[in-house]
Order: C-alpha cells, then sequence, then structure tokens
C-alpha cells in the first residue's frame, strides 16, 4: 500500500482515490485472517470441552456402577 501510495505522489497523481480502495481491501484481509484463527481457537475449544466431558461422564458411570455391584 505504501508504495502504491507514494508511487503516485511522485507522479502527481490522485491519492485519495487509491487509499480509498486499498484501506477497505486491507482491512477485509485483516478480518478475515482473524476470523480464520477464531474459528480453530473455538474449534479446538468445543474438542477439549467434548473430550473432557466425556472423561468424566465415563469416570462417574464406572464408579456408579461399582459402587452398584459393590466393588
Amino acid at each position: 500500500m505504501v508504495v502504491g501510495y507514494v508511487a503516485l505522489a511522485i507522479a502527481g497523481e490522485v491519492t485519495a482515490e487509491y487509499v480509498a480502495l486499498i484501506g477497505p481491501v486491507l482491512g477485509a484481509v485483516a478480518l478475515m485472517t482473524r476470523l480464520g484463527k477464531q474459528d480453530q481457537v473455538l474449534g479446538e475449544i468445543h474438542e477439549n470441552t467434548n473430550g473432557v466431558l466425556k472423561q468424566k461422564i465415563r469416570d462417574a458411570v464406572s464408579e456408579a456402577l461399582n459402587d452398584r455391584d459393590g466393588n
């Protein structure tokens, strides 16, 4: 972005349109990058939470069955 701006400024061309076009494009790229990372983190949280809960349920059921059977 900076190189394009400097090139236009040196050439004496109008830079406002360039900034108006490139600014939102760079913002969208940054937003997509953040959303991709957020999806990855949420997926890891979901996996860890479900894995932990499943193990806790298994342990609780196993303990209850052992108590019932007198083991």
